[in-house]
Protein backbone atom coordinates (compact mmCIF):
# COMPACT_ATOMS: atom_id res chain seq x y z
CA UNK A 1 0.00 0.00 0.00
CA UNK A 2 1.40 3.39 -0.94
CA UNK A 3 2.06 6.19 1.52
CA UNK A 4 -0.44 8.41 -0.23
CA UNK A 5 -3.27 5.91 0.15
CA UNK A 6 -2.65 5.77 3.92
CA UNK A 7 -3.04 9.54 4.16
CA UNK A 8 -6.03 10.61 2.03
CA UNK A 9 -5.65 14.23 3.26
CA UNK A 10 -2.31 14.43 1.44
CA UNK A 11 -3.90 15.47 -1.84
CA UNK A 12 -6.00 18.18 -0.14
CA UNK A 13 -2.96 19.47 1.72
CA UNK A 14 -0.90 19.46 -1.46
CA UNK A 15 -3.57 21.57 -3.18
CA UNK A 16 -3.56 24.03 -0.27
CA UNK A 17 0.22 24.34 -0.53
CA UNK A 18 -0.02 24.87 -4.29
CA UNK A 19 -2.65 27.58 -3.79
CA UNK A 20 -0.46 29.29 -1.18
CA UNK A 21 2.55 29.13 -3.50
CA UNK A 22 0.49 30.78 -6.21
CA UNK A 23 -0.72 33.47 -3.80
CA UNK A 24 2.82 34.13 -2.62
CA UNK A 25 4.21 34.29 -6.16
CA UNK A 26 1.50 36.82 -7.07
CA UNK A 27 2.36 38.95 -4.02
CA UNK A 28 6.07 38.82 -4.82
CA UNK A 29 5.34 39.88 -8.38
CA UNK A 30 3.16 42.77 -7.15
CA UNK A 31 5.92 43.89 -4.79
CA UNK A 32 8.55 43.80 -7.53
CA UNK A 33 6.17 45.57 -9.91
CA UNK A 34 5.74 48.34 -7.33
CA UNK A 35 9.43 48.69 -6.46
CA UNK A 36 11.00 48.19 -9.88
CA UNK A 37 8.48 50.01 -12.06
CA UNK A 38 5.50 51.80 -10.52
CA UNK A 39 7.40 53.52 -7.71
CA UNK A 40 10.20 54.53 -10.06
CA UNK A 41 7.72 56.06 -12.50
CA UNK A 42 5.87 57.83 -9.69
CA UNK A 43 9.13 59.16 -8.28
CA UNK A 44 10.25 60.32 -11.72
CA UNK A 45 6.94 62.15 -12.18
CA UNK A 46 7.30 63.77 -8.74
CA UNK A 47 10.91 64.76 -9.38
CA UNK A 48 10.06 66.45 -12.65
CA UNK A 49 6.96 68.26 -11.38
CA UNK A 50 8.03 69.20 -7.85
CA UNK A 51 11.54 68.18 -6.81
CA UNK A 52 13.39 70.57 -9.10
CA UNK A 53 11.81 73.43 -7.14
CA UNK A 54 12.33 71.65 -3.81
CA UNK A 55 16.00 71.27 -4.75
CA UNK A 56 16.35 75.00 -5.42
CA UNK A 57 14.70 75.80 -2.08
CA UNK A 58 17.00 73.43 -0.21
CA UNK A 59 20.04 74.77 -2.07
CA UNK A 60 19.18 78.31 -0.99
CA UNK A 61 18.60 77.16 2.59
CA UNK A 62 22.09 75.66 2.64
CA UNK A 63 23.57 78.86 1.21
CA UNK A 64 21.79 80.90 3.90
CA UNK A 65 23.00 78.59 6.69
CA UNK A 66 26.51 78.79 5.29
CA UNK A 67 26.70 82.56 4.91
CA UNK A 68 25.25 83.07 8.41
CA UNK A 69 27.95 80.79 9.77
CA UNK A 70 30.55 82.66 7.72
CA UNK A 71 29.40 85.93 9.27
CA UNK A 72 29.78 84.38 12.74
CA UNK A 73 33.33 83.23 11.99
CA UNK A 74 34.38 86.56 10.44
CA UNK A 75 32.81 88.56 13.28
CA UNK A 76 34.63 86.39 15.82
CA UNK A 77 37.93 87.18 14.10
CA UNK A 78 37.09 90.89 14.12
CA UNK A 79 36.13 90.83 17.80
CA UNK A 80 39.35 89.03 18.70
CA UNK A 81 41.41 91.32 16.45
CA UNK A 82 42.67 88.33 14.49
CA UNK A 83 43.75 88.26 10.86
CA UNK A 84 40.90 87.19 8.58
CA UNK A 85 42.02 84.60 6.03
CA UNK A 86 38.94 83.94 3.92
CA UNK A 87 40.25 80.75 2.21
CA UNK A 88 40.77 79.17 5.65
CA UNK A 89 37.26 80.15 6.68
CA UNK A 90 35.89 78.67 3.44
CA UNK A 91 37.77 75.43 4.16
CA UNK A 92 36.19 75.28 7.61
CA UNK A 93 32.76 75.88 6.10
CA UNK A 94 33.37 73.13 3.55
CA UNK A 95 34.00 70.70 6.41
CA UNK A 96 31.04 71.87 8.49
CA UNK A 97 28.62 71.72 5.57
CA UNK A 98 30.00 68.64 3.84
CA UNK A 99 26.89 66.60 4.70
CA UNK A 100 24.60 69.29 3.28
CA UNK A 101 26.61 69.42 0.06
CA UNK A 102 26.50 65.64 -0.27
CA UNK A 103 22.75 65.78 0.23
CA UNK A 104 22.49 68.35 -2.54
CA UNK A 105 24.52 66.17 -4.90
CA UNK A 106 22.34 63.20 -4.03
CA UNK A 107 19.17 65.16 -4.79
CA UNK A 108 20.44 66.38 -8.14
CA UNK A 109 21.47 62.83 -9.08
CA UNK A 110 17.97 61.59 -8.30
CA UNK A 111 16.47 64.32 -10.47
CA UNK A 112 18.87 63.49 -13.31
CA UNK A 113 17.95 59.81 -13.04
CA UNK A 114 14.28 60.75 -13.23
CA UNK A 115 14.91 62.76 -16.39
CA UNK A 116 16.84 59.82 -17.85
CA UNK A 117 13.97 57.45 -17.04
CA UNK A 118 11.54 59.71 -18.88
CA UNK A 119 13.81 59.65 -21.94
CA UNK A 120 14.10 55.84 -22.04
CA UNK A 121 12.23 54.05 -24.85
CA UNK A 122 8.85 52.65 -23.83
CA UNK A 123 7.33 49.26 -24.60
CA UNK A 124 4.12 48.59 -26.45
CA UNK A 125 1.26 47.22 -24.35
CA UNK A 126 1.90 43.74 -25.77
CA UNK A 127 5.61 43.88 -24.94
CA UNK A 128 4.87 45.08 -21.40
CA UNK A 129 2.35 42.27 -20.90
CA UNK A 130 4.85 39.72 -22.23
CA UNK A 131 7.62 40.99 -19.94
CA UNK A 132 5.32 40.74 -16.92
CA UNK A 133 4.14 37.27 -17.89
CA UNK A 134 7.70 35.99 -18.34
CA UNK A 135 8.80 37.50 -15.04
CA UNK A 136 5.89 35.82 -13.26
CA UNK A 137 7.14 32.50 -14.64
CA UNK A 138 10.62 33.23 -13.29
CA UNK A 139 9.26 34.19 -9.86
CA UNK A 140 7.22 30.99 -9.57
CA UNK A 141 10.15 28.84 -10.64
CA UNK A 142 13.22 30.49 -9.12
CA UNK A 143 12.28 32.91 -6.34
CA UNK A 144 14.12 31.78 -3.15
CA UNK A 145 11.03 32.26 -0.97
CA UNK A 146 9.16 29.76 -3.13
CA UNK A 147 12.10 27.53 -3.95
CA UNK A 148 14.51 27.42 -0.99
CA UNK A 149 16.58 24.59 -2.46
CA UNK A 150 17.65 26.24 -5.69
CA UNK A 151 21.32 26.03 -6.63
CA UNK A 152 23.76 28.95 -6.74
CA UNK A 153 23.45 28.94 -10.53
CA UNK A 154 19.67 29.17 -10.32
CA UNK A 155 19.97 31.96 -7.74
CA UNK A 156 22.18 33.93 -10.14
CA UNK A 157 19.71 33.27 -12.92
CA UNK A 158 16.95 34.74 -10.76
CA UNK A 159 19.04 37.85 -9.99
CA UNK A 160 19.67 38.28 -13.71
CA UNK A 161 15.92 38.06 -14.29
CA UNK A 162 15.29 40.78 -11.69
CA UNK A 163 17.79 43.04 -13.47
CA UNK A 164 16.18 42.26 -16.83
CA UNK A 165 12.73 43.07 -15.47
CA UNK A 166 13.91 46.30 -13.87
CA UNK A 167 15.64 47.41 -17.08
CA UNK A 168 12.87 46.24 -19.41
CA UNK A 169 15.21 43.78 -21.15
CA UNK A 170 12.70 41.52 -22.90
CA UNK A 171 15.30 39.56 -24.88
CA UNK A 172 17.25 38.56 -21.77
CA UNK A 173 14.02 37.66 -19.97
CA UNK A 174 12.99 35.36 -22.82
CA UNK A 175 16.41 33.69 -22.70
CA UNK A 176 16.18 33.11 -18.95
CA UNK A 177 12.74 31.53 -19.27
CA UNK A 178 14.11 29.17 -21.92
CA UNK A 179 16.96 28.24 -19.57
CA UNK A 180 14.54 27.62 -16.71
CA UNK A 181 12.82 24.91 -18.70
CA UNK A 182 16.14 23.04 -18.80
CA UNK A 183 17.54 23.98 -15.39
CA UNK A 184 14.42 23.40 -13.30
CA UNK A 185 12.42 20.41 -14.55
CA UNK A 186 8.82 19.87 -13.44
CA UNK A 187 9.17 17.16 -10.82
CA UNK A 188 6.28 15.97 -8.65
CA UNK A 189 7.15 16.22 -4.96
CA UNK A 190 7.08 13.12 -2.71
CA UNK A 191 6.96 15.12 0.53
CA UNK A 192 5.09 13.57 3.40
CA UNK A 193 2.25 15.08 5.45
CA UNK A 194 4.64 16.53 8.01
CA UNK A 195 6.74 18.22 5.36
CA UNK A 196 3.68 19.61 3.64
CA UNK A 197 2.34 21.03 6.90
CA UNK A 198 5.69 22.70 7.55
CA UNK A 199 5.74 24.10 4.02
CA UNK A 200 2.19 25.39 4.45
CA UNK A 201 3.11 27.19 7.68
CA UNK A 202 6.18 28.74 6.07
CA UNK A 203 4.14 29.92 3.08
CA UNK A 204 1.47 31.49 5.30
CA UNK A 205 4.18 33.29 7.27
CA UNK A 206 5.90 34.53 4.11
CA UNK A 207 2.61 35.69 2.60
CA UNK A 208 1.93 37.79 5.70
CA UNK A 209 5.48 39.20 5.54
CA UNK A 210 5.26 40.18 1.86
CA UNK A 211 1.76 41.63 2.34
CA UNK A 212 3.11 43.76 5.18
CA UNK A 213 5.89 44.99 2.88
CA UNK A 214 3.33 45.87 0.22
CA UNK A 215 1.25 47.82 2.73
CA UNK A 216 4.33 49.78 3.86
CA UNK A 217 5.30 50.59 0.27
CA UNK A 218 1.82 51.95 -0.46
CA UNK A 219 1.90 54.39 2.47
CA UNK A 220 5.48 55.52 1.82
CA UNK A 221 7.12 57.89 -0.66
CA UNK A 222 6.86 57.85 -3.61
CA UNK A 223 3.76 55.63 -3.87
CA UNK A 224 1.84 57.82 -1.42
CA UNK A 225 2.12 60.71 -3.90
CA UNK A 226 -0.09 59.06 -6.55
CA UNK A 227 -3.23 61.04 -5.76
CA UNK A 228 -1.29 64.27 -5.32
CA UNK A 229 0.30 63.89 -8.77
CA UNK A 230 -3.14 63.41 -10.32
CA UNK A 231 -4.38 66.67 -8.76
CA UNK A 232 -3.24 69.53 -10.99
CA UNK A 233 -4.65 72.09 -8.54
CA UNK A 234 -2.62 70.65 -5.67
CA UNK A 235 0.50 70.55 -7.83
CA UNK A 236 0.13 74.19 -8.82
CA UNK A 237 -0.48 75.15 -5.19
CA UNK A 238 2.71 73.37 -4.14
CA UNK A 239 4.67 75.07 -6.94
CA UNK A 240 3.31 78.45 -5.85
CA UNK A 241 4.35 77.73 -2.27
CA UNK A 242 7.87 76.71 -3.33
CA UNK A 243 8.28 79.70 -5.64
CA UNK A 244 7.22 81.93 -2.75
CA UNK A 245 9.90 80.37 -0.56
CA UNK A 246 12.47 80.94 -3.30
CA UNK A 247 11.67 84.65 -3.42
CA UNK A 248 11.80 84.89 0.38
CA UNK A 249 15.08 82.99 0.68
CA UNK A 250 16.73 85.03 -2.08
CA UNK A 251 15.88 88.16 -0.10
CA UNK A 252 17.32 86.61 3.06
CA UNK A 253 20.52 85.66 1.25
CA UNK A 254 20.91 89.14 -0.27
CA UNK A 255 20.51 90.62 3.22
CA UNK A 256 23.23 88.40 4.69
CA UNK A 257 25.54 89.18 1.77
CA UNK A 258 25.22 92.88 2.61
CA UNK A 259 25.89 92.15 6.29
CA UNK A 260 29.03 90.21 5.41
CA UNK A 261 30.26 92.94 3.05
CA UNK A 262 29.66 95.54 5.76
CA UNK A 263 31.73 93.59 8.30
CA UNK A 264 34.56 92.95 5.84
CA UNK A 265 34.49 96.62 4.79
CA UNK A 266 35.20 97.65 8.38
CA UNK A 267 38.36 95.54 8.61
Amino acid sequence: MSYLSIHPEYEKLQQEVNDLRLELSDLIFKKDELLLHECKNIEADYMIKISSLEYKVFELQVKIFRIKRKIELVQAKVNNQEVIVLPLIENQLDEEYREYEENLRSKINIINNALHLRQCPTFTDDETAELKSLYKTVVKTLHPDLNPNITDEQQQLFLNAVDAYENGDLITMKTIVLLIEQVVPDVNSEDGIKQLLHKKEMLIHQIAFIQSDLDKIKISFPYNQIEFLKDTTAIEARKTELNGLLVEYKEFYAYYEKQLSKILGQV
